[in-house]
Order: structure tokens, then sequence, then C-alpha cells
């Protein structure tokens, strides 16, 4: 693959209906374009660029994008609302900003939920669909990631939050953003759930963000979780799925579980790939070998 080289570091400002959006784009600029889809929600692309982007732009035009609101995109204005499906439009629209005709669209978590609504809602737009341990599901994955914090909880001075666990577990989770806001709180200081190696070494490979970003982030969080689209399932939509789709598993990961994968499993065109060694975050703890397998998708979908 030829063509000239895109910055390696940075980004660049790219204007779209009603904000700005924060751009790092990297590869050769006649490479098959792939945007990145992050989750959180209002996590940004800054890590996963940092620990894939130039892996994935030996061959690939890789587009990371911090959402609408989210890190260094324009903050968000007073009395504003955010929607999954304002997203949606923010993707389409950079996509008539830097004139691609169509591309990828590769998904992480909650990012996984944004990328296949617009892989639906646009399926002459978007070629193909790559998902990272995607969020499909509310209820589903709260209940395994409350599962998988109870023993910890056990451990700790933190009895109360076990006992709420066990209640919840006990019973019927609802689609609201209560719920969210709750589990939150509960899973709080728990970050150890998502991943399979939590070694100090590995959280060094992640770029620090400074405190204005991070409360952009936040933000972004707050207002997107009262949006009621977040909480749907989207496991009965995945059979709609026309285009070629790769979905990633970690093997310790508690979103991406049996249920999800076996939703994926429906739609017509998918290839599954599990990642021993990974929980959540696999472009983190298997960055090569994740790189590995999403070029070789890319390739077989552009083959020289």
């Amino acid at each position: 693959m030829t063509g000239a080289a895109l910055p390696s570091a940075g980004g660049r400002f790219v204007r779209v209906p009603y904000t700005t959006l924060r751009v790092d784009e990297r590869g050769p600029v006649d490479g098959p374009p792939v945007l990145f889809v992050h989750g959180g929600p209002g996590q940004g692309c800054a890590d996963f660029m940092a620990c894939v982007g130039d892996l994935l732009a030996r061959e690939l035009r890789v587009i990371g994008v911090d959402q609408r609101g989210a890190l260094y995109s324009d903050a968000l204005p007073d009395d504003v609302s955010l929607t999954v499906d304002d997203l949606v439009a923010d993707f389409e629209a950079l996509r008539l900003e830097l004139g691609i005709d169509e591309w990828t669209v590769l998904g992480h978590s909650i990012g996984g939920r944004y990328a296949l609504r617009y892989a639906l809602q646009h399926p002459n737009r978007v070629s193909a669909a790559i998902f990272e341990n995607p969020e499909w599901d509310f209820v589903n994955s709260t209940r395994a990631q409350l599962a998988r914090a109870l023993p910890l909880l056990d451990g700790r001075d933190r009895q109360a939050d076990a006992e709420r666990i066990r209640e919840l577990l006990a019973g019927e989770l609802s689609r609201t953003t209560a719920m969210w806001q709750e589990k939150r709180q509960l899973l709080a200081g728990l970050e150890s759930i998502y991943l399979h190696d939590t070694t100090t070494a590995l959280m060094d490979r992640l770029p620090q963000l400074d405190p204005d970003a991070r409360a952009r982030g936040q933000r972004h969080a707050q207002l997107l979780t009262e949006d009621p689209m977040l909480y749907r399932s989207y496991l009965a939509d995945l059979d709609q799925l026309t285009q070629p789709a790769l979905l990633l598993a970690g093997a310790h990961d508690p979103i991406a579980n049996e249920p999800v994968l076996d939703a994926f499993r429906r739609a017509p065109r998918g290839h599954l790939e599990v990642f021993e060694q990974s929980g959540h975050f696999i472009h983190l703890e298997e960055p090569k070998r994740y790189a590995k397998a999403v070029s070789a998708f890319m390739t077989a979908l552009h083959p020289a």
C-alpha cells in the first residue's frame, strides 16, 4: 500500500453540523479507511490510538474520533441533550467531510452499540463492521459485571455494596438511567474486572489526559445516559447486519459473554475470534495479535 502518510500523532479538528470533532488520523491516505468508535461513554480515542493506531496504520487509514463533546472535541454547550442517534449522525457527517465513499466501522464496548446502529442505518456507506467486546444488551452486561464484581466486594470492607448486588441479581434489572448510575457506584474501584492482566505496567501504556478533557468526557457520559436508546437490546437486530462483520472477544470479558456471542453467530456474514489472554480491552492486552486480526480481515475485503 502506498500513499502520503497522515500524521502519526496529535490530530486535527473537523467541523460537522452542530459541533467540531477532534480527529486522530493515521496511515496511508489511499489505505482502506476504518473509523474507530470509542466506548465509555466518553472515553475518547486516545487509548485505542496509543495501543494499536500505528500498528493498524501500516496498512489501513485509521480514523479515531473523540465523539461529540468528549475529551478533545468541542465542549457541549449548556442546556443541550445528547443521543446515540446524534453520534451516528456525526459519524456520517464526518465521512462526508473527509470525502470517503464508504468505510469500515470498528466499535469497542458501548461504541460497538453505536457502530452497529450506524451500520444498520447506513448499509451503503458502512462496507464492513468490526466489534471489540461490544455492549449490545444493557441488562445482560450489567448482570455479568455485577456478578464478576461480587467476589471482590466480599473480600473488602464493602458489605453493603455486596448485599445490594445480591439483591439486584436476584431480581429483574431495569433499563434506566438510575440503574446505570447505581451500577457505576457499585463497580467503583473495581476496574480489574475488565482486565485479564492487572499489572501496573500494562496500565502505563495508556496516555495521560488533562483534567479538562476528562471533565468533558464525564459530561458527555452524563448526557448520553439519559437517552433511552442506550438501554435497548440489539441482540435481535444482528440478523439484519448484511455487511461482513468481525467480532473480537476477550475470553475474560464480562460484557461480550456467551449470550452476546450466540446472538452474533446469527449475523449472516459474521466471524468470531476469541482472545484467550484478554479481558475487555483486547487492544491494550494483546495489541499485536489484535492488529493482525483486524488487518487480515481488512485485507480479505480489500485484496491488493
